[in-house]
């Protein structure tokens, strides 16, 4: 259980990168009930740190129950994904095929 307390300050998280699992950058907290949680940036290379830095701050105003929370998104959209060719039939070999290979490559790790 939570300590409790009116004197009791709100730790600030702090950004931070890693490889495993494919995590990128991310925020480690606890959150109201004291279970740890953490919070994805959807940024997977460490060259991304600017951008990281921004949502990290919009997401820490979030957190602390800053003003003007919905001004900036928490996490990176993923690029639209391409549409699809209007000449390959619906349930054909070739669609079958590149959903299956569209669906192991979001699956499985690099």
């Amino acid at each position: 259980m939570p300590k409790q307390g009116r004197n009791r300050h709100k730790r600030i998280p702090k950004l931070a990168f890693t490889d495993t699992q494919g995590i990128g950058w991310h925020v480690s907290f606890r959150d109201d009930n004291g279970v740890p949680r953490r919070h994805r940036f959807n940024i997977k290379v460490r060259s991304g740190e600017p951008q990281a830095r921004l949502l990290y701050h919009a997401w820490a105003l979030k957190h602390l129950g800053g003003q003007n929370v919905k001004a900036f998104p928490t996490k990176l959209r993923p690029p639209p994904k391409a549409k699809r060719d209007e000449r390959i039939l619906s349930g054909s070999i070739l669609e079958i095929a590149s959903g299956f290979l569209d669906a192991e490559e979001t699956r499985s790790r690099k």
